[in-house]
């Protein structure tokens, strides 16, 4: 199931507006670290502020993932996880984009990655966010539908898979833009898979 982020007057979503099957992953989507990460995104700056020393670590693709650790056995694992689709994109000299390449030369590609992730982390990630530009999502990775409103055909069907087969369900959040940095926030599409 899909659902489109309306916030209210402030900014703010109000919790009686909220399905009763999101009403257990509220306080993922109210928390000030995701607000803030949402902020951050559109307005185009660094999310490092968002995050504190003593707080619970975020899985960040492809900043620091894969992981160097196993989370298994930890007391405090990541809840959640964040790819940035643009970050997974660079040009060569002729204006050409491509995908990163891992530390192996292998693309690093946003769908293989969130699979990665729920294998890795299944019992303890609830929420993957993936933030970018229409261009990364529709153009360039094709995971998103040609309005920018949805995820893809294929990629819903990833989450139904993957909800279907874990004990637990992980909510999938996208924050789209089809603005540049500054605008941003105007042409923002929020919407949520469960």
């Amino acid at each position: 199931m899909a659902w489109l982020i309306i916030p209210d007057n402030n900014n703010n979503m109000n919790v009686f507006d909220i399905p009763d099957e999101l009403k257990d992953f509220y306080h993922l989507l109210s928390s000030s670290t995701s607000k803030c990460l949402d902020d951050a995104f559109l307005e185009g700056q660094s999310e490092f502020h968002c995050f504190s020393d003593n707080g619970t670590p975020i899985i960040i693709v492809p900043r620091n993932w894969p992981p160097h650790q196993d989370w298994k056995n930890d007391s405090n694992p990541p809840r959640k996880a964040l790819i940035y689709l643009d970050d997974l994109i660079n040009i060569d000299y002729e204006g050409r984009p491509y995908n990163i390449v891992d530390s192996c030369g292998l693309p690093i590609k946003p769908i293989e990655e969130l699979k990665s992730i729920v294998r890795r982390c299944k019992d303890h990630v609830e929420i993957i966010t993936i933030y970018g530009s229409y261009w990364a999502a529709h153009e360039f990775f094709k995971i998103v539908n040609k309005r920018g409103d949805r995820a893809s055909t294929e990629v819903t069907s990833l989450f139904e898979s993957i909800n279907g087969n874990l004990p637990r369900k992980i909510l999938f959040k996208f924050v789209i833009t089809k603005g540049c940095r500054g605008i941003q926030r105007s042409s923002a599409v929020e919407f949520i898979h469960y």
